[in-house]
């Protein structure tokens, strides 16, 4: 009984959650995904959580397109906050954000998202084989493009040296993948090397 009212609980607050109004008005202007290019701008961006200190404040930053940057800072010095940002996760106080030229404001919100990968700081795996974890990211997966297994990061190594690579479970937690310690491609029997990377 206990477990049950703990279920109907979790329940209720996904229920909740569903219902919940989107607060942040999508844009109208459509972002083709082939016809971005990536340039991202940040222009005087100021920003608080709601009933908390500043995060940022009059921040300006220029990522040209196909660029590789790292931001570094210490704990709640605002990393994160712009990639959610960038994502309309939140809305900035003041300033503009803008992808190739465009104010995030205006794009329609599934394709702003869509042209953007974003791994969190805490990653969960699936228990399953590689197809059905990726699909989870694809809404209509073609059965062709999983049907070999990714080329990067490097399973390719294990797939050559293994019979049965190709078909390889991932899984999360202690054994695996987490952002930045590495992650594992984890192959059935009778195969039973692991690779990190």
């Amino acid at each position: 009984m206990d477990e049950y009212q703990r279920a109907m609980a979790s329940v209720r607050r996904v229920m909740a959650l569903l219902d919940t109004a989107i607060a942040i008005p999508p844009g109208s202007r459509a972002l083709p995904l082939k016809t971005v290019a990536g340039s991202v701008q940040f222009d005087q961006v100021t920003f608080a959580y709601e009933g908390r200190h500043l995060v940022l404040k009059d921040l300006s930053l220029h990522i040209p397109a196909g660029a590789t940057i790292g931001i570094v800072g210490a704990t709640g010095s605002g990393k994160s906050t712009l990639v959610k940002l960038l994502l309309r996760f939140y809305e900035v106080g003041q300033g503009q954000i803008a992808i190739d030229g465009q104010d995030i404001r205006d794009l329609n919100l599934g394709d702003l998202r869509r042209c953007i990968g974003w791994v969190s700081q805490d990653v969960f795996l699936f228990t399953a084989r590689w197809p059905k974890t990726l699909a989870t990211a694809v809404l209509t997966p073609a059965a062709s493009k999983l049907s070999t297994p990714p080329s990067r990061p490097r399973p390719t190594t294990l797939s050559k040296s293994c019979p049965r690579a190709t078909t390889p479970s991932w899984a999360s937690g202690g054994r695996n993948s987490r952002e930045g310690s590495g992650s594992d491609w984890r192959s059935p029997a009778p195969c039973s090397k692991t690779r990190r990377f």
